[in-house]
């Protein structure tokens, strides 16, 4: 039997799950992660292309340009300095960026970091004396110490460097993207036996009641199929940004796929 005819039968198909228990389980796992696969690819596929967007040219050369002519940043001993006015800001027209806050980014190497003078500041990052912050809410704020970082130099032309560099290796990085994405979707769904173990145990539970005679193994393969509706639907939430529509969406799922094809 085929992966596809196998993908449509684990959705419905009573006689399919009848004869489920004749299979050996590693055959179902073979599937399961063959599933997992499928999906993962196609969702580092389109995470990627829309990310691998910025590594263009024409992004590369738009971002370096945010950067102003003027500011030179350099780090030594441990601490920062920039050679501008400060606090100096720096403002994007979207904001998309900057976190729906006026200012992306402020340069302030003046001053200790304090929750209070971020917030007045408006902006997404604060990059201090030793220190960089981001500001994920107006309470909450990830500060990281910069002290040991190496002496280092940054001007506009180093930027616009960098800039054309990561542009001209545009598809290396793409690619580097899509398999960090692939990766990261695979173990995303590889967790999912975890969750399996749960759903086989309720399975089992249910086949009990019903005096069907289940053991866990089988019902463990059961629950292996019956996943790919909800698995499936999970991946086309994670294309619209939703993890779940509702609490314990994917498992009523799977035992809706349970009842209608086994009991």
């Amino acid at each position: 039997m085929n992966f596809w005819s196998t993908i449509k039968n684990s959705i419905y198909n009573p006689l399919f799950y009848a004869e489920l228990s004749s299979y050996p389980i590693r055959r179902s796992l073979r599937y399961f992660f063959t599933l997992i696969a499928a999906l993962a690819f196609l969702l580092a596929f389109v995470f990627g292309a829309e990310i691998s967007q910025i590594f263009s040219a024409a992004r590369m050369a738009a971002l370096s340009a945010l950067y102003p002519r003027q500011l030179v940043i350099q780090g030594a001993d441990g601490a920062i300095s920039a050679n501008i006015s400060q606090p100096y800001f720096i403002k994007i027209a979207s904001s998309t960026y900057s976190g729906g806050r006026a200012n992306i980014a402020v340069i302030d190497t003046t001053r200790d970091f304090s929750l209070n003078l971020f917030n007045q500041y408006n902006s997404t990052f604060w990059l201090g004396r030793d220190f960089f912050a981001v500001a994920k809410d107006r309470n909450q704020t990830q500060v990281t110490d910069l002290g040991r970082v190496p002496d280092f130099y940054v001007d506009q032309t180093r930027v616009a460097g960098l800039a054309n560099w990561i542009a001209g290796h545009h598809l290396a990085f793409s690619f580097i993207v899509f398999i960090l994405f692939l990766v990261a979707f695979i173990v995303f769904f590889a967790f999912k036996l975890v969750w399996l173990i749960v759903m086989a145990f309720l399975v089992w539970s249910v086949a009990r009641l019903k005096h069907a005679k289940f053991s866990y193994g089988h019902s463990y393969q059961i629950a292996l199929h019956a996943a790919t509706l909800p698995l499936i639907l999970q991946t086309l939430f994670l294309f619209g940004g939703i993890l779940s529509p509702f609490p314990f969406c994917y498992s009523l799922i799977l035992l809706l796929v349970v009842f209608v094809n086994v009991f």
